[in-house]
């Protein structure tokens, strides 16, 4: 019984191995087209990411380059039109500036330093001290007054007029500022920062498809492999659970009678033997009732 039991113990094992190597010779060849398919998507994206960032990297070279030429030509077109850097407004920079209010307290000293004169005497010193007066006046609101080209037109030429400066002195000394450019130079950093706005999202539009796209392709991937190892593992189960349960009916168990239903059952009744003269026993016994026939 436990010989037989061994056999078909050895007999299942040598039967679990050749379709294990049945399995691998069916199924090998499709596990390696698939770690070639692997390797070969991982070597086509390592350069494409690589040569996505040199991209990025470009562009931003070739912006700080356009952005380096046009400073540079807004500095040559300032410096053309005489200008070092760009006007701003209200600024008390400009040499020899007349505020208002000096030329206000010249104009309004005029009147009485002729009436001292007129009544005699003492011209030149009360002359020193209004013009000492309205001096000191002005240098204290140099801080405060704008310069001269920045006032409106109608207190220019008072102050000009007071000033006893011809026109074209005072506009070679108060150069008038050029708008123009300031706005071009405005306009034309405007312009950069959009371009640059629109590159960045065009960098960032691809950089989202490209990730989406390397998504989806592993999302398929891992459902064609649930798929695969799934059907396999139906293959497997198919054919090794009736094997299993086939030889489970000649194995007994350890710990199990051998008479046991789950056991290995014998019911063939034994070949008959002969014993004595003439008796034939049949399970052990003897049947004298039964006779020998000999043929001669």
């Amino acid at each position: 019984m436990r010989f037989q039991q061994h056999l078909l113990l050895q007999k299942q094992q040598a039967e679990e191995a050749d379709r294990r190597d049945a399995y691998d010779r069916h199924y090998g060849p499709l596990r390696d087209q698939l770690a070639r398919r692997y390797q070969g998507v991982r070597a086509w994206h390592e350069p494409f990411a690589r040569s996505v960032a040199r991209m990025s990297e470009q562009h931003a070279v070739a912006i700080a380059e356009r952005v380096r030429a046009s400073q540079q030509q807004l500095q040559a077109q300032l410096q053309a039109s005489g200008q070092t850097s760009a006007p701003v407004l209200g600024s008390a920079s400009t040499p020899h500036h007349i505020p208002a209010a000096a030329q206000g307290g010249a104009a309004a000293s005029g009147p009485h330093v002729g009436a001292h004169t007129s009544a005699g005497g003492s011209s030149s010193s009360v002359a020193s001290s209004s013009a000492a007066s309205s001096a000191a006046h002005g240098s204290q609101q140099t801080s405060t007054q704008p310069p001269l080209h920045y006032l409106p037109p109608h207190q220019t030429t008072v102050s000009l007029a007071h000033a006893h400066a011809p026109p074209h002195l005072v506009q070679q000394q108060h150069p008038q500022p050029q708008p123009q450019a300031y706005q071009l130079q405005q306009q034309q950093q405007q312009q950069l920062q959009q371009q640059q706005r629109l590159q960045q999202q065009q960098l960032q539009y691809a950089q989202q498809q490209f990730v989406q796209q390397q998504q989806q392709q592993q999302q398929q991937q891992q459902q064609q492999q649930q798929q695969q190892q799934q059907q396999q593992q139906q293959q497997l189960q198919q054919t090794v659970k009736p094997a299993l349960r086939g030889a489970s009916q000649y194995i007994t168990p350890p710990g199990v009678p051998s008479g046991h239903p789950t056991g290995l059952t014998d019911t063939s009744p034994p070949p008959p033997t002969r014993s004595g003269a003439g008796a034939v026993t049949h399970a052990g016994g003897t049947d004298a009732n039964v006779p020998i026939t000999r043929r001669g």
